[in-house]
C-alpha cells in the first residue's frame, strides 16, 4: 500500500504533539540495529525490537505530520464491529504495535480498494468456502511465490513448500472458526485492558469520515466475513485528524445538556464509549417484539441522533428521520455518512411536512415527543392535522409522566392514556397497549 500524504501548510491542532527526534537519527538507528542484530531481535533481544518499532513509529510521524490524542478525548484501542461494515483498505498498512492509537492527517484514508477485491480474499473465497480451486491456482498463491523467488520470505516462508504448509494451516483455521466459532485473540487475555497494546487482533483505521478501513490481519478478516460473522473485536491503530475532530465536537455537545451526557447512545463502533441519558437498546427490544416484519416504511419523529433509525434499517425496514434541531441534523448527517445509511432526512417541522403525510407507513415511532406539541393551541391544531392524514399500521408512543413540571402550563392536560386514546381517535387505529416502561419512569404504548 503506498504511503499517506499530508496537505501541506496544515498546522497541528493543540491535542497533536509532534514527536522532537529527528527524522535521519531515527533513520541511521533504526539501520544500527538492523546491522547489529540481524535475524535474532524478536527472538531474543526485545528491548532492541520494542526500541525499533518506537523509532519506526517516529519517522513515520514526522514524514506524515501525526500525532498521539490527548488521552481525555482518545477513542478506545480496542472495539467491537461488524465485519461487514469493513468494506474498504486504507493507503497505508499501520500496524497497532506501531502506531497505538495515533491521529494522523492526510490523505491515507481516501481509498476506493474494496477488500474483497483483495486476491487473498478471492483466493479464500474460492479454496475455503466454493472449493473450486487448490491454493497454487489462486493469484494470492502465486503472487507470494513470486516475491518467495525473488528472495523476499513473507511470513517467514523462504520456499514454496513452506508457504503451501502455511496456506494449508489457514484452511485449517476456516475449518476452525466454521466448527468452533470466532475466537479473538483478546480471550486469552485475563485482562485485556492492560494489554491492550499488546493484543493480536485484526486492525482498522478511521477515516475522516468514520469508515472502517482494513489495515492489518487479512487473513482472519477473510474468514470472518466468509462466515458471516457478526461481531469481531479489532484494534484501531489510527484515527484520522478530521474523525479526532468530530468525537471532539461530540463531546462538547454533551458537555452543554444539564447531564453532561448526550441524550441517545452513538451509533458508530468508535463512538458507542460516550455517555448518554438514554441506553435506548431496551426500548428498541420492546418495539421490535411488538413489530412483526422487517420491511416497509418507517417514520421516526423527533430523531434526535437517529439511534432508532440506524437500528431499524439494520433491520430491513425504509426508514425516513425527522429533525427540527439544526444541531441535531448536523450531527444526523454525519453519523449517517459514518455508518453508511440510506434512510432519508427530513429538517423542519413534521407537522407542516406535506411528504412526510404524503405517505403510508408500516411504523411510526412518537417517542418523547408528542406531548411538546400539545403545549400550545397553534401546534395542538398542527398534531391535530398531521394525525388526520396520517396512514400507518403501528405508532410506537412514549408519553410525558402526567406530573411532569413542563406540562403544568400545556394547552391540553392530557394523562398518558389520554394521549393514547386522543391519537388513535384521531389517526382510526383500533386501540393501545402498553409494552414498555422506562428507566425515567415514562411509559411506551404501541397503537394498532
Amino acid at each position: 500500500m503506498s504511503d499517506a500524504t499530508e496537505s501541506q501548510g496544515r498546522s497541528a491542532p493543540a491535542v497533536i504533539q509532534k514527536s522532537s527526534l529527528p527524522a535521519k537519527l531515527a533513520k541511521k538507528s533504526i539501520a544500527a540495529i538492523d546491522a547489529m542484530f540481524p535475524g535474532v531481535e524478536k527472538r531474543l533481544l526485545p528491548m532492541f525490537r520494542s526500541y525499533k518499532l518506537r523509532l519506526r513509529r517516529a519517522l513515520w510521524s514526522m514524514r506524515s505530520g501525526q500525532g498521539k490524542a490527548d488521552s481525555s478525548r482518545a477513542g478506545k484501542a480496542l472495539i467491537t464491529v461488524d465485519p461487514r461494515s469493513i468494506r474498504h483498505c486504507s493507503n497505508k498498512e499501520f500496524s497497532y504495535g506501531y502506531f497505538q492509537g495515533a491521529i494522523m492527517d492526510g490523505d491515507w484514508d481516501l481509498s476506493t480498494k474494496r477488500f474483497e477485491d483483495l486476491d487473498v480474499y478471492k483466493a479464500f473465497e474460492a479454496v475455503c468456502k466454493n472449493k473450486s480451486d487448490d491454493w497454487p491456482e489462486t493469484a494470492f498463491y502465486k503472487r507470494v511465490i513470486e516475491r518467495i523467488n525473488e528472495g523476499g520470505k513473507p511470513w517467514k516462508c523462504a520456499t514454496e513448500e513452506e508457504f503451501y504448509k502455511r496456506c494449508e494451516s489457514l484452511a485449517e483455521l476456516y475449518k476452525t472458526i466454521e466448527r468452533d466459532g470466532y475466537q479473538p485473540h483478546s480471550a486469552r487475555s485475563a485482562d485485556v485492558e492492560a494489554n491492550e497494546d499488546r493484543l493480536d487482533e485484526i486492525s482498522v483505521a478511521i477515516g475522516r469520515t468514520g469508515e472502517l478501513l482494513f489495515s492489518d490481519g487479512a487473513h482472519r478478516l477473510c474468514i470472518a466475513k466468509l462466515l458471516g460473522v457478526k461481531e469481531i473485536p479489532v484494534t484501531v491503530p489510527v484515527r484520522h485528524k478530521e474523525w479526532d475532530k468530530f468525537r471532539g465536537e461530540l463531546l462538547e455537545l454533551a458537555n452543554l445538556q444539564k447531564s453532561g451526557l448526550l441524550y441517545q447512545p452513538c451509533t458508530h463502533p468508535d463512538l458507542v464509549d460516550i455517555p448518554a441519558t438514554h441506553s435506548c437498546d431496551d426500548r428498541f427490544d420492546a418495539i421490535r417484539q411488538h413489530l412483526p416484519g422487517s420491511s416497509g416504511a418507517l417514520l421516526d419523529i423527533g430523531c434526535n441522533m437517529s439511534y432508532f433509525t440506524h437500528r431499524f434499517e439494520e433491520e430491513g425496514f425504509d426508514c425516513i428521520a425527522s429533525e427540527n434541531a439544526d444541531i441535531h441534523l448536523y450531527f444526523i448527517n454525519k453519523f449517517k455518512q459514518a455508518n453508511n445509511k440510506n434512510f432519508e432526512l427530513r429538517s423542519g417541522s413534521v407537522l407542516e411536512d406535506e411528504v412526510i403525510m404524503g405517505k403510508d407507513y408500516e411504523a411510526v415511532l412518537a417517542l418523547n415527543i408528542f406531548h411538546h406539541f400539545i403545549k400550545t393551541e397553534k401546534l395542538f391544531g398542527q398534531l391535530t392535522n398531521f394525525l388526520d392524514n396520517l396512514k400507518t399500521r403501528y405508532i410506537f408512543l412514549e408519553t410525558h409522566l402526567h406530573e411532569e413540571i413542563q406540562m403544568e402550563q400545556a394547552y391540553k392536560k392530557f394523562t398518558p392514556e389520554e394521549l393514547c386514546q386522543f391519537v388513535v381517535d384521531q389517526t382510526g387505529l383500533s386501540g393501545y397497549t402498553l409494552i414498555h416502561t422506562a428507566d425515567d419512569g415514562r411509559p411506551l404504548y404501541v397503537l394498532r
